[in-house]
């Protein structure tokens, strides 16, 4: 049976297809510039690469080069002839287009063999998933194409999930006249088992978990409960502003309602400002979480330095207005607003916390400096620092979480 959000989603995708040969590319939605803006200086490329985070998500890293190869080589007409990813319109050489092929492709693979091979199909879906997540990044508002390429990493996903360990479950939790979507992903259906929440960074999808769920999380004996934060993906209707944990507030309070989960063993893992939700939350909801892991999460001093505004690309300034729901031109004004994002000037971090802690950190990181470690370590009456190596980042980030999952368990057991 279709449901009323497939139904939504379709319509989404539908009317950015029919309307794909007329809309705006990427790098010009926010309005933020015009054909006169000249691109600093030895930009070559609006988007910021995340190699390593889409090779740890899944991606092919041959592919992920042959597709910005392709990008790269296009002859047609770009919004600015400096970046190589701004061509126009829906079509080779475009981000959303090249992207979304290699997806499609995968998708093709699936259909091959699905009748044969259910876990080949699903990990063919997976990949096309997160290839169209890709073509949709740095997922902002008014983006039309790159909302139906993240419509369709949606549908990519839940068909994958139909053939999860446990099929995968869509959430759809009461929040103030809305629903909020979230991701559950069961390592067995014997009883419910301990959940961990899992919270990414404001360029990263619910979608994006799956290999931390089936190589640390199932294994473990925990389920994974996946939310997007405000401003993107499932949750882009509502901005971000200095209550960031709101949404997964909601999702923590529901979950007594929720059969298939403990509600008493519930736990959270924050990546980069997912790291700074699930610390707030530990503050305002200690009663209901028994650990939470910080990874790399900015705490206090990033938004208080004054350096932010400063170490924003052009496209970091788009995205960032894109979820505060602010024109990017206000961007000015940003290094007031960051302030409020302080878990210090928020009055949390300067008295003591009854959660256990883990900070996850690497030196010398602008995001999550020593300082921030510190201050997180000194608040929390039980803690532990876990520090990973950046000349060997995918292989640290692989023991950081399967660490972090060991560090869990005794918690949450």
């Amino acid at each position: 049976m279709t449901s009323m959000m497939d139904m939504k989603e379709d319509n989404v995708a539908a009317r950015a297809g029919v309307q794909r040969s007329r809309v705006a590319e990427t790098s010009t939605v926010s309005g933020a510039r015009d054909k006169s803006w000249i691109p600093p200086e030895g930009l070559h490329w609006y988007r910021e690469h995340r190699f390593l985070r889409w090779i740890m998500a899944g991606a092919d890293p041959i592919v992920v080069q042959e597709v910005l190869a392709k990008i790269a080589a296009s002859d047609n007409p770009r919004s600015f002839d400096a970046l190589l990813d701004t061509v126009e319109g829906f079509r080779p050489g475009n981000w959303v287009f090249e992207w979304s092929q290699e997806a499609a492709r995968c998708q093709a693979l699936a259909k091959e063999v699905v009748a044969s091979d259910h876990f080949a199909a699903r990990d063919h879906l997976l990949r096309a998933s997160l290839y169209y997540t890709i073509a949709s990044y740095p997922h902002l508002r008014g983006d039309q194409l790159a909302q139906e390429a993240r419509v369709r990493s949606n549908h990519a996903y839940r068909e994958a999930g139909r053939w999860f360990p446990c099929p995968l479950r869509v959430l759809e939790v009461p929040y103030k006249g809305q629903k909020i979507i979230a991701s559950l992903h069961l390592p067995h259906d014997d009883f419910p088992p301990p959940v961990v929440i899992v919270c990414g960074g404001g360029d990263v999808l619910q979608n994006g978990f799956f290999h931390l769920f089936d190589d640390v999380l199932r294994p473990a004996g925990f389920a994974m409960l996946t939310v997007d934060m405000p401003g993107v993906g499932y949750s882009e209707r509502w901005p971000i502003n200095e209550d960031i944990s709101r949404l997964h507030q909601a999702v923590l309070e529901f979950l007594p309602a929720c059969p298939w989960v403990d509600d008493k063993k519930v736990a959270m893992i924050g990546l980069r400002m997912g790291g700074n939700i699930a610390t707030r939350l530990a503050y305002l909801k200690p009663e209901l979480l028994k650990a939470v892991v910080n990874i790399g999460g900015p705490l206090h001093e990033l938004f208080v330095n004054g350096r932010m505004t400063s170490m924003l690309s052009p496209m970091l300034k788009d995205q960032i207005a894109s979820r505060l729901y602010t024109d990017v031109k206000e961007m000015s004004n940003f290094a007031v607003k960051a302030q409020t994002f302080s878990l210090v000037r928020q009055g949390l971090l300067s008295r003591k916390c009854s959660v256990p802690m883990l900070a996850v950190g690497m030196e010398a990181d602008e995001q999550f400096p020593e300082g921030d470690i510190k201050l997180m370590l000194n608040a929390s009456r039980e803690n532990k620092r876990l520090m990973v190596d950046r000349a060997d980042i995918i292989h640290s980030m692989e023991q950081a979480f399967t660490q972090s999952v060991a560090w869990l368990k005794p918690y949450l057991t």
